[in-house]
């Protein structure tokens, strides 16, 4: 692979264009909003809503809430100045920071409605024409938008590994004995990914490899007068139903795949695709 693609390919998994570095009072607007935002759905928990959360626990502030007829919503205002606050922090620090222009949108957001037409609306909007007869969910795994040749992916490791030892080599010479033992496992780990990985290339067995990037948690929902949508939910969602609305898992359904094909996980969350050999 060209050293300018495998280059291109390093820099497109870089983390780096959309991490923002933020003061203590800045991460404290963040936590007053996600208290605000956890108060809300409470509420409307308290007041016989069903609130339906997803498995991981890395995700605490996404929640789907079947809001019932007789319920009211309760009052948006400070809910709406809160998110309305970290808005002003992400865009602050981002133009500050040089960082991307979609840097921490999708988890500064209000709350919305669900609609069959895909277009969400504000929570302070009013509700939607539609029951829920059944709502179902189910996480999955999410990937960078890039795929990458297992040569890149090789040339990811090896940069990797030569950046933590050069910590390593720090942390020893400034004695901070705390992350020694942590990037020595670390080390250990990515030269066992690169010889392996190198191994599958050497014997034509490496296809493609992904970046996970979290888990991104799907919503389905069938309505009372039989239309359907599917949704991707980033914070808190609501969607107009009844007490017998039911609420469960996902059906799984088998992904089609090709038999002579398997994934191996490799560090840093690079999923790697091997080819079977006959």
């Amino acid at each position: 692979m060209p050293q300018e693609s495998i280059e291109d390919a390093i820099q497109a998994l870089d983390p780096t264009p959309w991490v923002l570095a933020l003061t203590p009072l800045e991460r404290a607007v963040f936590g007053r909003m996600a208290e605000s935002e956890s108060e809300y759905v409470d509420t409307l928990k308290q007041a016989g809503c069903p609130v339906i959360r997803p498995a991981s626990s890395k995700s605490p502030r996404r929640a789907l809430v079947v809001v019932l007829p007789d319920v009211k919503l309760p009052d948006p205002a400070d809910l709406i100045a809160r998110v309305s606050a970290w808005q002003d922090v992400i865009e602050a620090a981002v133009e500050e920071q040089g960082k991307e222009d979609t840097t921490g949108i999708r988890g500064a957001t209000l709350p919305v409605w669900l609609r069959v037409d895909g277009h969400d609306l504000p929570f302070n909007e009013p509700r939607p024409d539609y029951l829920a007869k059944h709502v179902r969910h189910h996480q999955q795994r999410a990937y960078r938008g890039v795929t990458l040749t297992p040569e890149a992916a090789l040339e990811i490791l090896q940069d990797k590994k030569r950046r933590t030892e050069d910590a390593l080599s720090h942390s020893i010479r400034a004695s901070k004995k705390a992350r020694i033992a942590d990037q020595q496992n670390r080390i250990e780990q990515l030269g066992t990914g690169i010889e392996q990985l190198k191994t599958f290339i050497r014997q034509d067995m490496a296809v493609s490899v992904r970046l996970h990037s979290g888990l991104s948690w799907r919503v389905s929902v069938r309505t009372t007068d039989k239309r359907s949508f599917a949704s991707t939910i980033a914070t808190v969602a609501l969607v107009p139903g009844t007490r017998e609305t039911l609420i469960a898992p996902a059906y799984h359904r088998r992904q089609v795949t090709d038999d002579n094909i398997r994934t191996v996980l490799l560090p840093g969350n690079l999923e790697l695709r091997v080819r079977h050999r006959v």
